[in-house]
């Protein structure tokens, strides 16, 4: 099992002019490239300064995330920008004590694409600072093919798009 530990608590003196998602993440995929398939899985990840699991390439197919235990990090448990995505056996508390979105589970399309599918089972997700599971809409539209939630516990869920926000 791969254990990752921001040591959060100790990283007071962050340079001037990192943003949010400059770094500090537990895992990081993409920002640059395209990827195909990503599998991430029985990771221990906490108090990272912001994300625990940050996946944004410009291109990005499929995501894989299971037996995972992620807490107490910055901004997001996750930060999931995949057209398709799978997350089973996980635990996402206490996220988002740091900078915004501050969710446990964070889905943010890239602009330029809808997203397939999104399945979520067997996960507890709560008491995460501002919404356990958040789906942000950069665009106007979307088409989404499938969200489902299976034998889930999730605390508060939210939808927005562009400053338009329904719960």
């Amino acid at each position: 099992r791969l254990k990752i530990d921001g040591n959060r608590l100790n990283q007071n003196n962050v340079p001037s002019g990192v943003g949010q998602d400059g770094g500090f993440h537990g895992i990081r995929v993409g920002f640059t490239g395209d990827c195909g398939f990503i599998e991430i899985s029985k990771c221990d990840i906490r108090d990272c300064y912001t994300d625990g699991i940050c996946t944004r390439p410009k291109v990005f197919d499929d995501l894989k995330i299971t037996n995972c235990y992620i807490s107490g990090n910055g901004r997001n448990g996750i930060t999931d920008n995949a057209k398709s995505s799978y997350l089973e056996n996980c635990i996402i508390v206490s996220n988002g004590t740091r900078t915004a979105p501050r969710s446990g589970y964070h889905i943010e399309p890239d602009n330029s694409y809808d997203f397939t599918n999104k399945k979520i089972f067997n996960c507890l997700i709560t008491g995460n600072r501002i919404a356990d599971v958040k789906v942000y809409f950069n665009t106007k539209t979307y088409n989404v093919d499938l969200f489902e939630l299976n034998s889930c516990t999730v605390g508060k869920m939210s939808w927005s798009n562009h400053g338009v926000t329904a719960d």
